[in-house]
């Protein structure tokens, strides 16, 4: 199974969020990954903030392990992710130059944010990142018979 990171700067909001939508449509959709989410700056030891889980909720999606307190991204997060992306360019792409310069240019950075929770945003942009990842008709048809088909 290929695994996604979700970035942000506390792990307590966007990024938590990201990740309990995506794994639950990505499993609807039958995509074979799994996503996980840390924080690049996150030192408070607060739950999943409560728009997150009101949103969460709405949607009608277990909370399970929503629950935890924020983590901190390491090295061995970035190697084990097959993809990672922050979540808001404006502040997370500074905080990766800064704290893992070598891993900076390789994340797909989303400009996600405003000041009130981007639920419809993530949404859609969670949405088209699976249909990215999900495998065409085409590709299948190639991966079957070959590429002179």
């Amino acid at each position: 199974m290929k695994t996604i990171l979700f970035l942000s700067a506390e792990n307590d909001y966007r990024s938590r969020f990201s990740e309990s939508l995506f794994n639950h449509l990505a499993r609807k959709r039958g995509l074979n990954w799994r996503a996980y989410s840390r924080g690049l700056s996150a030192d408070r030891n607060q739950p999943i903030a409560t728009e997150a889980i009101s949103e969460l909720v709405q949607r009608g999606i277990p909370l399970g392990s929503s629950l935890r307190s924020p983590q901190r991204v390491s090295e061995i997060d970035f190697r084990n992710a097959n993809k990672t992306i922050a979540i808001e360019e404006s502040t997370d792409r500074p905080l990766m130059r800064k704290q893992y310069p070598s891993w900076a240019s390789s994340v797909e950075y989303w400009n996600v944010g405003g000041g009130h929770f981007p639920s419809q945003q993530l949404e859609r942009k969670i949405n088209q990142l699976i249909d990215r990842l999900l495998p065409t008709h085409a590709s299948l048809a190639t991966a079957w018979m070959g590429d002179d088909y």
